[in-house]
């Protein structure tokens, strides 16, 4: 008699180090999130340019991605004058990272004019969207002049490596299957909120397939197959709309990509936990190495969820071991997985939607919580 068994084993973990405290305050619902793609009228436009002056902060930045991902040029004004005197990191993040993909000379110089203003924590921004020019090369010396540090070096290096003379070096490229990521903050559970989705903690895994431009913004977003309410999908829908290419990840012209969305409370709500944080310089470390062990302590599993064995897939004989990249954050919480290498999609999905739900015990350097990257196997194998 054949039966199915499944192990997951953490397999190796990678150290990124925070640079500063995160934010964990939750937001009331606004919605903007939902016009994501559907800003066609006057009064989605009014709105969102009356979120440009709301006093709360994740309403301006979430403004600002529905702009940006739906092309609302009318509202380009909008954005440089709020900009000008824009004092919130993520908020002037979200409007540099706009204006500077629109490669207009007027809007560099407004977008250039802030990061001069704010210093540090929008350089790596800036260095995404100059890295992402055909004329990259071209782009170092503003960065120079605007006097980057390591951090935004490090983005802009891996989007355009050859910029800087590294020959023959290859940019970093968007995984083909992923978690979507890098939202405003509280962005995600706003619109789980605003759309009336709710989460019963099933762990579906939702999403569809991306097409970006170079920019790094979706052109295209074919939605999977309606899997839960009519309410999660339109959610769904809205932030993939609104996914914007991870920062330091390029995409090739047109290049297509299944974005995932587990609709876990914890994964979702750990989203925009991170998403409230500083940039954070991110280091990797070998495991091995006895200095470093001295001095990391790796996260221990404290919520565990097993992966199922669809079983059409058992039945057909499949099995093979799946290989995924985790990003945790420094509270333990799981916020991205990455596909590193699959075997079948059923089973590539399922490995997902059960690590979606993992949690563990906070990550620490010397003491402090920081934010991992963390390597994960999970094994579908057939037994006699």
């Amino acid at each position: 008699m054949t039966r199915s068994s499944v192990t997951a084993v953490l397999t190796g973990a990678f150290l990124s180090v925070a640079l500063s405290a995160a934010a964990d305050d939750k937001p009331a619902p606004h919605g903007l999130g939902l016009l994501a793609g559907r800003v066609s009228d006057d009064a989605a436009r009014e709105k969102l340019k009356a979120g440009l002056a709301d006093p709360r902060p994740e309403v301006r930045a979430a403004a600002v991605r529905v702009i940006n991902v739906s092309g609302v040029g009318a509202l380009v004004p909008a954005v440089v004058t709020a900009l000008a005197s824009e004092t919130d990191r993520a908020v002037a993040s979200e409007m540099i990272r706009f204006l500077i993909a629109l490669d207009r000379p007027e809007l560099d110089k407004a977008a250039l004019d802030a990061v001069r203003r704010l210093g540090g924590a929008v350089h790596v921004v800036l260095a995404d969207g100059l890295g992402r020019r055909a004329n990259a090369a071209a782009q170092v010396p503003v960065l120079r002049g605007v006097g980057v540090g390591d951090d935004a070096w490090k983005i802009f290096d891996h989007l355009a490596p050859e910029a800087r003379g590294a020959t023959g070096k290859a940019p970093a490229r968007l995984a083909g299957v992923q978690t979507a990521s890098g939202f405003p903050p509280g962005y995600v559970m706003d619109a789980v909120r605003a759309s009336g989705c709710k989460l019963d903690g099933f762990g579906r895994i939702l999403g569809g397939e991306v097409t970006y431009g170079v920019d790094g913004r979706p052109r295209h977003v074919a939605l999977m197959r309606r899997d839960g309410s009519k309410e999660c999908f339109e959610a769904v829908r809205s932030l993939l709309v609104s996914a914007l290419a991870p920062l330091g990840l390029a995409a090739q012209p047109e290049q297509k990509t299944l974005q995932l969305l587990s609709d876990r409370p914890e994964f979702m709500q750990c989203m925009d936990e991170v998403a409230a944080q500083p940039p954070f310089e991110e280091r990797r470390l070998d495991w091995g190495e006895a200095d470093q062990r001295d001095k990391i302590e790796l996260p221990k599993k404290t919520r565990d969820l097993k992966p199922f064995y669809p079983e059409a897939v058992r039945i057909a004989g499949v099995q093979g071991v799946v290989i995924l990249e985790g990003r945790i954050a420094p509270s333990g919480c799981v916020h991205h997985l990455a596909l590193l290498r699959g075997v079948d999609t059923r089973l590539d999905l399922e490995a997902i939607r059960a690590v979606s739900g993992w949690g563990y015990s906070p990550p620490r350097l010397e003491g402090r919580p920081v934010p991992v990257i963390i390597t994960i196997t999970v094994n579908f194998k057939l037994s006699r």
